[in-house]
């Protein structure tokens, strides 16, 4: 667990930051962190939380971004929303505005929330070192975390698998939905054990870096899916559709460097 003469920033208190900061200010840290909604301003300072109003965009000027950077490190959260309806170009526009604040103020280290979408399919299993000859124009996800990286403070990037836990059950992601699916291996990570990763890389202050965050089992989508919609009452999925060239990503170098175990290191388990 983080010192508690920790300070830490979140930039997008949202699914994962709340219990995030919920965890970091019961250890006795001074958390701060941001909303795009003026109504959830009360729930972060209730919870221990200095609340700040921010809504990242491309147009974003530095000094709105400010008072998040003075922290011992800061935590970037902010989701590139393509399945809402986003564009790489306006994600990338968040980070370059983001990388404008850190060049006129720094905190004391950065750690990146990002994704293990920025590995294609592949038969070989997915490490960090996968994207090292990969060009910045093969995917957005690569060209921010190269940006951050490149900003200034020592910097971390989290690549999460698939984030699931409580009210995101694997068994609502495709049960219903008309066939038909294509199967293949999934990657995944339980919040908690997302929550539990930032916390380790704090703790050890470990940065500069790059890891994998993702459960140690694969199992097929149609095996998962058909047994979590079941115990959930729900309709499942057919996966009668072509196989799908998919790709296995390696949470080890988290486990080997910073003695991280997943508490749920099997996504086919019940989970909360």
């Amino acid at each position: 667990m983080p010192s508690e003469a920790c300070s830490v920033s979140i930039i997008g208190v949202g699914w994962l930051g709340m219990p995030l900061a919920k965890a970091l200010a019961a250890a006795g840290c001074r958390v701060a962190g941001s909303t795009t909604s003026v109504r959830r301003l009360p729930e972060l300072q209730a919870a221990g939380i200095r609340p700040h109003l921010l809504a990242l965009e491309p147009e974003t000027p530095p000094h709105d971004v400010a008072p998040l950077l003075g922290a011992d490190v800061v935590f970037f959260n902010i989701p590139p929303g393509l399945r809402r309806g986003g564009s790489p170009a306006d994600y990338l526009g968040r980070i370059r505005a983001l990388c404008r604040a850190l060049a006129e103020q720094q905190p004391g280290a950065l750690v990146m929330a990002s994704t293990t979408a920025v590995y294609p399919a592949a038969p070989e299993a997915a490490t960090e070192a996968s994207t090292d000859a990969l060009p910045d124009d093969d995917s957005p996800f690569l060209e921010a975390e190269r940006l951050l990286q490149q900003a200034g403070p020592p910097a971390t990037v989290l690549r999460f698998a698939g984030l699931y836990g409580y009210d995101r059950q694997p068994g609502k992601f495709f049960a219903g939905k008309p066939g038909p699916l294509s199967d293949g291996p999934v990657n995944l990570v339980h919040r908690d054990d997302a929550v539990a990763a930032v916390l380790a890389v704090i703790a050890r202050k470990a940065w500069p870096g790059v890891y994998n965050v993702c459960a140690d089992a694969h199992p097929l989508r149609s095996a998962l899916y058909a047994r979590a919609a079941e115990r959930l009452g729900l309709e499942p999925p057919r996966f009668d559709g072509p196989p799908e060239a998919g790709k296995i990503v390696s949470g080890e170098k988290l486990k080997a460097e910073l003695g991280f175990a997943y508490g749920r290191p099997d996504p086919a388990a019940p989970a909360p």
